[in-house]
């Protein structure tokens, strides 16, 4: 970063604000073959003494060698990620991106591996505490899908109370973070490595309310991955093998098939595992309470037109001049160039190919920012992204219409685009706190994603989704 901000200065003269994704290649380049006037010897001293006084040393350069891209481009994807709330959001392509040779696709026998793993190290750990501790840990991540960096994160929560015996097969791994509760059924499976564990540390079979201390130690987690001996036949690392059956292959880029659940029950799981941190989250009871005292039916409410129409499953575009004209039929006071200047934006959107979804969410809050908050969503703040959110935790009853109410009227013979009146941008639901809590942390994902598009094609400079987005989600 101090290479970059010594170049944004004294080679683009500007700041590190105006830099766009067009400027970063150029950086690389100069890192790979940097002037000679930038370069010092190896362990020249930043600063030096004179007559008591520490200053600057003349000869001391940023650069002791040229730098290869590879790992600084990882570096700026999470300076710039993290910080897309002040500066614009420029991400570059890695330069390692593709199949890496001598690689090979371990999609289907990733299970096959870790369970072979797992009757290895069970009879290689005999007698050995570290590799009997270590046999407990790669069982638990195997069989409750925790990966090893989670264990690490949560350490002082993962203690023998998160294992909820009931009795007549119902045995439960529960854990409640800050940031929500993950909750899976312990199989029989890993049951014989739970019990193998506590008998080894001299402990009952089950565990006793008094065991609150976390079950193993800050090192012993940090260093799991060196700690485990390698023992498969396919010459793969142990921590490679967790890393294979929990994430995407690195390979094929794809989902592995090996846990054996279809897609529909894959995204069922997933989907319970958000919605039980989002309602879990103290934060979000705050923005769930508020949003019961937001809507008032006494105040007139604009009503929404929709912003594009869908003809055979794909979004067609709409004349501007006829979307202006469809908003401000029934929402006089609504100004002309704050509707353009937020159709604009939806128009950029929409030729970047965003997916029906993410339309969606974006077409709801560019009719929320131009009749309710009264600007262009390019002008939102961050302040501004929270009463969106609360405002999709309860919509009034004008914006939530029935599921398959065409935008089109159907009737309509005319050339151009007429909006159905009784369409609406949200879809009734009940009002229970789990259907409200998931729709609005999706609206806000899939608006954080828009913008991240924008961003990157240089319409806008920088996300307010950002912050909101890493909070609920």
């Amino acid at each position: 970063m101090e290479k970059l901000l010594f170049w944004s200065f004294f080679v683009k003269v500007t700041s590190i604000k105006g830099l766009t994704i067009t400027d970063i290649p150029e950086f690389l380049d100069f890192c790979l073959n940097p002037p000679s006037n930038w370069v010092c010897p190896r362990r020249t001293k930043r600063f030096i003494v004179e007559l008591g006084v520490l200053k600057a040393n003349p000869v001391w350069r940023p650069f002791v060698k040229s730098v290869k891209p590879a790992w600084i481009t990882t570096v700026l994807n999470r300076f710039f990620s993290a910080n897309s709330n002040f500066a614009r959001l420029v991400l570059c392509p890695l330069s390692s991106s593709g199949i890496p040779k001598g690689t090979q696709c371990y999609c289907d026998s990733a299970e096959q591996l870790a369970l072979d793993y797992l009757t290895m190290l069970k009879c290689h750990s005999v007698g050995n505490t570290v590799f009997e501790r270590c046999l407990f840990l790669f069982a638990t991540s195997f069989y409750l899908r925790i990966s090893p960096r989670e264990l690490f994160k949560y350490r002082e929560l993962f203690t023998m109370q998160c294992f909820v015996f009931q009795g007549a097969g119902e045995n439960w791994f529960i854990i409640s973070t800050g940031n929500g509760m993950y909750r899976c059924e312990l199989p029989d499976l890993y049951l014989e490595y739970f019990f193998r564990w506590r008998s080894l540390m001299g402990l009952p079979q089950y565990p006793e309310p008094t065991e609150l201390a976390p079950i193993v130690m800050h090192s012993s987690l940090k260093n799991l991955p060196f700690l485990l001996p390698k023992l498969s036949a396919e010459g793969i690392a142990p921590w490679k093998i967790l890393s294979l059956f929990l994430f995407k292959c690195r390979v094929c880029n794809g989902k592995l098939t090996s846990r054996a659940l279809s897609k529909k029950e894959s995204a069922g799981r997933y989907k319970d595992r958000i919605i039980d941190k989002q309602i879990t989250n103290s934060g979000i009871d705050d923005y769930f309470s508020t949003c019961k005292k937001v809507v008032d039916c006494t105040s007139p409410i604009p009503v929404p037109a929709p912003l594009f129409n869908i003809s055979r499953r794909t979004e067609i575009l709409v004349q501007k001049e006829i979307l202006v004209r469809s908003l401000m039929l029934h929402n006089e006071t609504v100004k002309v160039e704050i509707c353009e200047s937020g159709l604009s934006l939806f128009d950029s959107l929409i030729r970047l190919k965003p997916g029906r979804l993410k339309l969606q969410a974006f077409e709801k809050l560019t009719l929320w920012s131009i009749l309710i908050c009264g600007k262009s969503p390019a002008d939102l703040t961050t302040t501004e992204t929270q009463d969106f959110y609360i405002f999709c935790l309860n919509p009034p009853p004008q914006w939530a219409g029935k599921l398959g109410e065409p935008r089109k009227l159907l009737r309509s013979e005319a050339a151009e685009f007429l909006a159905n009146p009784r369409w609406r941008p949200f879809l009734q639901i009940e009002a229970k706190k789990h259907l409200r809590v998931s729709r609005a942390g999706r609206i806000i994902g899939w608006c954080n994603g828009c913008f991240r598009q924008l961003v990157r094609s240089g319409s806008l400079r920088n996300n307010p989704f950002s912050i909101l987005n890493n909070y609920i989600n």
